[in-house]
Parts: structure tokens; sequence; C-alpha cells
């Protein structure tokens, strides 16, 4: 990461400091959307920070934030993810709204991208999450495999939490498909 990428991102902590926070909004946004990948790491790095220091800056921008979760970079758009972590975990409320566009979206990293960060809110708000369980359950039939994988993970974190709510569907799911592959991965979830 640039010194410079890291310079453009320390104006949105002065910002917050003066109190800008309609600037801080603005200048955020400004380099989510820059050419620039090393903005965007330094600012990606710096997400939770952001958070930390003033919630509405994030909670603004979090549709903006999603958007950005079909970067083709598979570091970078992995690093958004993680950065969304603690904020997921804090108020899952941001997140959720957004599932069911996402789920559905044509980009597979956008689909692995949000179920990913379901599987981050399940650990601490299973009941937060339960209602997606049949999408999640419907992951494991994706086209594309990384996204199967990431729907075994978040099932497997959900069938710790709530048993009694994933079994069923589980089973009824397994009794449904045909292929083998889906069902050997269904089974190990």
């Amino acid at each position: 990461m640039s010194t410079s990428a890291q310079t453009e991102v320390n104006k949105v902590f002065g910002l917050i400091e003066e109190k800008k926070t309609k600037e801080a909004i603005e200048l955020t946004a400004s380099l989510l959307g820059s050419k620039d990948p090393n903005v965007r790491e330094a600012l990606i790095n710096n997400l939770s920070k952001i958070y930390d220091k003033n919630s509405a800056i994030i909670k603004t921008l979090v549709p903006k934030i999603l958007d950005n979760l079909n970067e083709k970079d598979d570091l970078l758009r992995y690093s958004m993810v993680l950065a969304m972590k603690p904020i997921c975990e804090a108020d899952p409320s941001l997140i959720l709204p957004f599932y069911h566009d996402f789920i559905k979206d044509k980009d597979a990293n956008k689909r692995e991208s949000i179920i990913r960060l379901v599987g981050f809110i399940a650990r601490e708000h299973p009941d937060a999450v339960k209602e997606y369980i049949p999408d999640l359950i419907s992951a494991l039939a994706d086209e594309k495999e990384f996204v199967q994988d990431q729907a075994v993970e978040t099932l497997k974190i959900l069938g710790r939490a709530v048993p009694r709510e994933i079994e069923p569907k589980m089973l009824a799911f397994l009794a449904q498909v045909t292929n083998v592959d889906i069902k050997k991965k269904g089974e190990r979830s």
C-alpha cells in the first residue's frame, strides 16, 4: 500500500476529527470508487476504524460498499469482506436488507461474499439469519463451486447454532437433489 493512498484515507479521519461528517462521507465514497487499487485497499483496511470513529459514515455508504463486492481482484474483495466482519457482527441490520438482492446476483463473487457476511453474522446473531437458511441451502446447488463451498461453511455455523432450524430443511433439500456432488456437499454441512 502506498503512502499517498494512506494519506488520502487519513483525510477522512481528519474530517471526522473536525466533525465534518458530510464531507467525510463524500470523501469516503470517492475513495471507494477510486480507479487506483492502492487507494481502495487503504480505505478497505480502515473501514472498521472509520466505523468505530463515526458509524454514520459507514452506515450511509453500506450500499456503495456492498456494490464493491463484485471486485475482480480477489484479494481486494476478500479484504473488503473481512473489513466488514466487525461491522456485520456489531450491526447485522446494516447488511441483511441487501441479502436477497445479492444472493440472486448474476455475479458469483457477490453471491459468495454475501454468504460469507451472513456467516459472520451467524456466529454472533444466529437468530437474525435463520430466515435465510432456505436460500443458503439452495446455494449448495450454485453453478460456481466456490459459492457452494461458502454455503457449506455458513450452514455449518448455523448447524451448530440452530440445529433444529437447519436439519429438517437440509434433509428435505437432500431428498430432492439428484446431483451426487451437490448431495455430498450438503451431507458435509
